[in-house]
């Protein structure tokens, strides 16, 4: 085993078998399988596949669809199926749409195409998250000479080209888009999407066509595999390539294969319904955030590979330390006895581990405390609508701009679409709104830290750990360790 923090790509992996549920796919159609890439996903599709959902992340990881910008590793921002852009006002914005590129099915890309997708987006419920919150008028002004896009909101939108780059807003063929968004051959990126089994597996074949270049692999055969164990099994199997989110208690078992630790800018986060239930006496918050020992979780779960926070922006955010003050919590109160529900998911193996930690401590200051551990798919739902008193999670602070606003916006305002916590306070909704006005820069961050600190000091979040990933390979090279998890199998992936 070789363990190190992450170079942009990793090397090392090779072929193999699940050994939860089979083989992976012997390809039927799709050629010599020990020629294609073989990849255990940590997650399963909810939404077939939906770019408008979290499932776009899987679009983009393989490299299947894209995006007009593309976020690099430093939180930049590239030209993908745009070569550039310019603002207009504060509210518009104009980006010039690559020429030569072809959807999978054979149709153009031009301004047209990119029109439907961003339109389809506008109206899609919910809205995906990098867009939830604004109207969009998308319109094509092209010229003569170049095909162009204008993107205009109902406020200004300094971070457009930021959000542009999100997963969630990826540009499928004008045909994907229906009843429902499908897919499958819609893309434009360097792998064709030709099958999705249901929650199983899916099915890739190189692009031969690709507008950015040659493509080494000849194809990638993915498998969903939420359960950890399994995951492991499968690249100590020595049939699977590469492996998404290897967990910390299994890195001993692992001795030939290649590991790499990407840091990310993700903590897991405890989180209080602050609506209804024990939660919603602010007194009872500071006891819990009194009562958990961040220290042992992160010795005893975490292997000291991920560190414990009192910050949502925690070290992967460094600029903003310098701006950052100690959370003032209220004076702690007696739980005397009162009744709590708390949850997790067990997609992630580390966290149903750290519930069992959390909920002994919280019993110790005097809680009753019950347990539930669900697959996500199984618990998001009931977590948006305030159903537990508390929820572990692991979350992105940096989902979909390089930007911690965006994030604030969807799990802490009054409006967000993914508010656990059920927060609805007047001053972190105003401190939001100030952030998100503003234009790239120190007063923007400034205002993300005064904002992280309103948020905190409602003590409606309790930070655990920094988190990081660890990615297996095996007889591979060429794997991309994205701090944003946007990449992971591109063009220049291939078997050794």
């Amino acid at each position: 085993m070789h363990l190190r923090t992450p170079a942009l790509r990793i090397g090392a992996l090779g072929g193999i078998c699940l050994l939860l549920g089979g083989c992976f796919s012997e390809g039927g159609n799709s050629g010599d399988s020990a020629q294609r890439i073989h990849v255990a996903m940590a997650g399963v599709p909810k939404a077939e596949l939906s770019p408008h959902s979290d499932d776009a992340f899987m679009l983009t990881r393989w490299q299947s669809a894209e995006t007009l910008t593309s976020m690099q590793p430093d939180g930049s921002i590239a030209p993908m199926l745009a070569t550039s852009w310019k603002q207009r006002d504060d509210r518009t914005w104009e980006f010039t749409i690559r020429d030569g590129v072809k959807f999978h099915n054979g149709s153009e890309l031009n301004a047209a195409a990119v029109v439907t997708a961003l339109q389809a987006a506008a109206k899609a419920n919910p809205a995906p998250r990098p867009i939830n919150g604004l109207k969009l008028e998308v319109r094509d002004v092209s010229t003569d000479d170049a095909q162009i896009v204008q993107v205009s909101a109902d406020k200004a939108v300094p971070l457009m080209p930021e959000l542009l780059s999100s997963s969630q807003l990826v540009i499928l063929a004008p045909e994907a888009y229906g009843s429902r968004v499908d897919a499958i051959e819609h893309g434009t990126g360097a792998f064709v999407l030709r099958s999705l089994n249901a929650d199983s597996s899916a099915t890739l074949e190189r692009n031969e066509n690709y507008w950015d270049g040659e493509v080494q692999a000849e194809g990638i055969e993915a498998s969903f595999v939420p359960d950890g164990n399994g995951r492991t099994a499968a690249l100590r199997s020595q049939n699977t390539n590469v492996v998404e989110a290897i967990p910390l208690a299994q890195i001993k078992q692992l001795e030939s294969q290649e590991l790499i630790t990407v840091q990310q800018p993700r903590i897991a986060e405890f989180l209080l319904n602050t609506r209804s239930g024990a939660f919603s006496d602010p007194a009872l918050r500071a006891q819990a955030a009194e009562a958990l020992n961040k220290q042992a979780i992160a010795q005893e779960v975490f292997f000291n590979q991920d560190p414990p926070t009192d910050r949502l922006l925690s070290s992967a955010v460094p600029w903003a330390k310098q701006f950052q003050k100690p959370v003032e919590l209220p004076k702690a109160a007696n739980p005397d006895k009162k009744k709590i529900t708390i949850a997790t998911y067990s997609d992630r193996p580390e966290l149903p581990e750290a519930l069992l930690r959390i909920a002994a401590d919280l019993e110790a200051a005097g809680f009753e405390v019950e347990q539930e551990v669900r697959s996500y798919a199984n618990l998001e739902q009931d977590a948006l609508d305030g159903k537990f008193d508390a929820v572990l999670l692991s979350r992105s602070v940096l989902l979909d701009s390089g930007d911690p606003v965006g994030f604030f916006t969807s799990d802490f305002s009054c409006d967000g679409e993914y508010n656990m916590a059920q927060l609805c306070n007047a001053e972190v909704d105003e401190l939001i709104a100030k952030a998100e006005a503003l234009d790239a820069g120190e007063q923007r961050q400034k205002a993300a830290v005064a904002a992280e600190q309103a948020i905190l000091d409602t003590g409606a979040v309790i930070p655990v750990v920094e988190e990081s990933v660890i990615i297996g390979s095996d007889k591979v090279e060429g794997v991309v360790a994205d701090p944003y998890a946007r990449y992971l199998i591109d063009k220049n992936t291939r078997l050794k």
